[in-house]
């Protein structure tokens, strides 16, 4: 029905103005006459005053979803909501305590649905539920009595709670998505703050490793053998602020995490940084300070995913891990974050991650203002049934020397095998690699370069490497260094370099030392 149909019969000539026909302008941009303001179908119109609010058409078409759908904390509605087949319409309509925020109205399979977003404010206290739902089972050739008492079935998608009342401030929230439940809780009372996530779910796994969720769509092609069912239970907590104090050193964050039918996807140097319980290590540097950020934030950080980089945290069954770690300030200069992960897989597996920052002076919250500014990661694994010990760690990008365009870098590592390995009994550590001529064995660790470069200004120019290594067979040091300056047509270059490698089992001594100074001069004739 066109607005200029509806402008003819709403008229007093007509009909009182009780009973016009009510109708949601939806046109964009309203206001000609051939706009289409009642579709074909049978409708459902609710009215806050004089206006229509919401219209929904029974075998109509799928109409896009009003704007004033809310699944979250926010007061508008997401259009993008996944359960976008309801139509909603903000209400804005409190009755004491309890306020309604949106309302709307859904009709599939025989079941028509009332769904609400509604919170209670009681004081500091505030309640609210996410995705709640009546549904209204409606029989075949059902009589107007028999709809009057139909009973409904309630569904909810989640629950938030809410309490502020300075200096404590407490916020939650539980929802269920993809067919698992997810939530988290943040309190904070200064100077400390508290923030948990986890995730719960019952899971099925095929032969093919492909996991699933209950009550969602089985992956394609289907397994040939029925799947395994399990539940799968993932928690991390932490705790921020001055916690211990021992004069010379305070611990100012301390971190849990726990695993049941999880898997917990290992950093390694390149991916550090993004680990969730090391990303907000710098927001931790001094006392008192926290990572207040927003729990689902934190929770998908560690659950959500994608080709290039997969989530940490995924359902998997038969793995289960403990994580513990905390944050210390020792001496007002060191700051370390470091995590210890046991895995039983179904071998045991520990592995330990850590973040430090060293900073003279200063406690490494502004670089700029330190002459000596270290950032370095460390990685470690101790696989028992293989028998192994793998350590690695770098100097990140950040480090520096007495200036911040002076750049250190480097990487060493450690290997040690024991027990069933092949490799029993070898072991090796290196800072920097090898000797040139050192041919290491493919399971000994690639290292790069201890180095420093240094521009110092655009005239003058640093840069200079190093690297030590020992085996059970064999030592080795060495290092480089390469000056240049250029000022218009004059230059000079200074390089030095020394490589000294020893054998033990057949005793064998090599070292090269080179220097070379040079000076030119370039002139035009």
């Amino acid at each position: 029905m066109k607005r200029s149909d509806l402008a003819a019969i709403n008229t007093q000539d007509i009909f009182p103005s009780n009973l016009w026909i009510p109708f949601k302008d939806n046109a964009k941009p309203p206001g000609a006459a051939n706009d289409i303001l009642l579709t074909p179908g049978c409708h459902l119109i609710a009215s806050l005053g004089t206006a229509a609010s919401l219209d929904y058409t029974f075998g109509g078409p799928t109409a896009t979803p009003s704007k004033a759908l809310i699944r979250k904390s926010s007061d508008q509605p997401d259009s993008n909501d996944s359960a976008s087949t309801p139509a909603m319409a903000p209400c804005g309509r409190s009755f004491g305590p309890l306020s309604i925020a949106n309302f709307g109205f859904s009709f599939a399979d025989q079941t028509f649905s009332l769904h609400l977003d509604a919170t209670l404010q009681i004081g500091p206290i505030g309640f609210g539920v996410l995705g709640l739902k009546f549904d209204f089972l409606i029989p075949q050739k059902a009589t107007i009595d028999d709809i009057l008492h139909i009973s409904p079935d309630t569904h909810i998608d989640g629950l938030k709670a809410e309490f502020d009342q300075p200096p404590i401030i407490v916020a939650g929230l539980f929802e269920k998505t993809d067919g698992i439940w997810r939530g988290g809780v943040d309190v904070s009372m200064e100077p400390y703050t508290f923030m948990a996530v986890g995730s719960y779910g019952n899971m099925y796994e095929d032969d093919q490793g492909r996991v699933w969720a209950e009550g969602t769509p089985a992956p394609q092609p289907p397994s040939k053998t029925a799947p395994s069912s399990f539940k799968s239970v993932f928690f991390y907590g932490a705790l921020d602020g001055p916690i211990v104090d021992l004069g010379f050193m305070e611990v100012v964050a301390v971190k849990l995490g726990f695993g049941y039918n999880t898997f917990l996807r290992n950093p390694d140097l390149t991916n550090m940084s993004a680990f969730p319980m090391l990303k907000d290590q710098a927001n931790a540097l001094a006392p008192g300070s926290s990572n207040s950020q927003n729990p689902l934030i934190l929770l998908s950080s560690f659950c959500q995913g994608d080709a290039q980089n997969p989530a940490w945290v995924t359902p998997k069954n038969d793995i289960l891990w403990f994580a513990v770690g905390m944050t210390i300030v020792a001496f007002e200069m060191l700051t370390v974050t470091a995590i210890v992960l046991v895995q039983v897989q179904p071998s045991v597996i520990l592995d330990i991650f850590a973040d430090a920052v060293a900073a003279m002076p200063g406690d490494g919250t502004k670089a700029d203002d330190s002459f000596v500014y270290v950032e370095f990661q460390i990685v470690a694994s101790v696989d028992f049934e293989r028998g192994s010990m793998i350590v690695d760690g770098k100097l990140t990008p950040n480090s520096f020397i007495l200036d911040p365009a002076c750049h250190l870098g480097g990487q060493f590592g450690m290997r040690y095998w024991f027990g069933n390995s092949i490799y029993a009994g070898d072991w090796v550590y290196t800072v920097g690699g090898y000797h040139p001529a050192y041919k290491a064995p493919p399971q000994y660790p690639v290292c790069d370069r201890l180095s420093i470069s240094w521009s110092i200004d655009s005239n003058l120019s640093v840069t200079g490497s190093a690297y030590f290594a020992i085996t059970p067979k064999a030592a080795m040091g060495g290092g480089a260094l390469h000056a240049v300056f250029s000022l218009g047509p004059l230059d000079a270059h200074f390089d030095a370099y020394a490589d000294f490698l020893i054998t033990f089992n057949k005793f064998y001594f090599q070292g090269d030392v080179g220097l070379s100074v040079g000076v030119g001069f370039t002139m035009d004739l």
